[in-house]
């Protein structure tokens, strides 16, 4: 996530504002429609642009714009033949900024010619994804043009896919989840969802005693919350939707980037995850039992895995945020008026049209969770039973 999100700062601040000072200014109405305007513009000059890796740049950025925006300008698909001829000559970068794009605003779509993209693809994971692309056309990826020797069969690509695809539904009900919780004597955080992405979720606060946090009606309070990237990819690859699993806690803190808010954020990090703001692990020799021991009766659960999987693979800084993100992008989803993330946690807030706070689900859940004497140590999400 880190590159993407540096690379919606260094967008917004291109537009002459920088969000560290003014985020209130970009949640203005008028603002954001200054800003949709711009960034419909810029999509709209890039997509007339050569495929070619001198041009990397420029295409990351309008392919960012079209799917936060789900803009599809008429120059990028119909320019998509051009593409596909050119794909063997683009670098990794290039190659995966596209085909993820694509994917994003037409899943399943031109698959002929995707498949036969496979041998060309500079990396494991620029395969795994053109078989994801597959997979969404309901073709059989099991007949694909590589040969039974080829080492991408015996990659953690690979492998993470074929276990994602033979996937079975959840079987875990949501009583059963809170009669039989999960690190008893703990406090924690529960994000339920669901296999479909694009029916949102929600959070659930347990303290230590084992009560889950109630609302002013005394009822189990429910906080609203998208799991669903706005690739829709799956969990185990870069920008896509939020694994399932344990993830560690490791403190509050507030976002300088426009487009996530000023709301205080829930920091989070992975197994096998790094950087500065602290480790699931303090070793990692025996990193896969000391994971399944936190899952205890859990750990059987082949979807409880996913953010160890994912961790392994170089997934990172997916947190519990807000958004600053105008709905109205979304208005044709099922997920509406939620908007979904890059992988992370999203929930709702709304602004008045000066720009300020109207009504923050994020806020709410993270009051409660600051009334608590300490921050829990852990935050699952876990897919639940339809």
């Amino acid at each position: 996530m880190k590159p993407v999100f540096l690379l919606l700062f260094a967008i917004y601040c291109w537009a002459g504002t920088c969000p560290a000072q003014q985020v209130r200014l970009f949640t203005q109405r008028q603002a954001q429609h200054s800003k949709t305007r711009e960034l419909k513009n810029m999509v709209d000059l890039t997509v007339r642009l050569p495929f070619h890796d001198s041009v990397a740049a420029r295409w990351r950025s309008a392919g960012w714009a079209m799917e936060l925006m789900q803009y599809r300008p008429a120059g990028f698909n119909e320019r998509w033949p051009e593409f596909t001829q050119h794909f063997s000559q683009l670098n990794a970068d290039l190659q995966w900024t596209l085909l993820q794009t694509w994917y994003s605003l037409y899943p399943g779509q031109d698959i002929l010619s995707l498949q036969q993209l496979l041998p060309f693809a500079k990396t494991e994971k620029i395969k795994a994804l053109l078989l994801v692309h597959l997979k969404a056309a309901g073709m059989d990826s099991g007949n694909v043009p590589f040969a039974e020797s080829d080492p991408f069969y015996a990659s953690p690509y690979y492998q993470a896919f074929e276990q994602w695809s033979l996937q079975k539904p959840s079987s875990i009900t949501l009583d059963a989840l809170m009669q039989n919780p999960l690190l008893p004597g703990q406090s924690l955080i529960v994000s339920v969802q669901y296999r479909n992405r694009d029916k949102p979720g929600f959070l659930l606060i347990r303290d230590s005693v084992g009560n889950w946090i109630k609302n002013k009606r005394q009822q189990i309070a429910r906080y609203p919350q998208l799991a669903r990237s706005v690739t829709n990819l799956p969990y185990f690859l870069t920008n896509g939707n939020t694994p399932q699993g344990l993830y560690k806690i490791v403190g509050l803190a507030s976002s300088t980037n426009a487009w996530i808010g000023p709301t205080t954020n829930l920091q989070l990090v992975m197994p096998y995850e790094t950087g500065n703001t602290g480790m699931f692990f303090t070793d990692t020799t025996h990193a896969r039992s000391q994971y399944a021991a936190l899952l205890g009766p859990y750990a059987t659960l082949p979807g409880l895995w996913e953010s160890f999987t994912a961790g392994q693979l170089g997934r990172s800084e997916i947190i519990a945020h807000g958004t600053a993100i105008p709905a109205v992008y979304y208005k044709n989803e099922p997920y509406y008026p939620l908007t979904p993330s890059l992988g992370c946690l999203c929930s709702p807030e709304q602004y008045k049209r000066s720009g300020n706070i109207k009504k923050s689900i994020q806020q709410q859940w993270i009051d409660r969770l600051q009334e608590l004497p300490s921050l829990p140590s852990y935050l699952l999400v876990v897919e639940i039973k339809d």
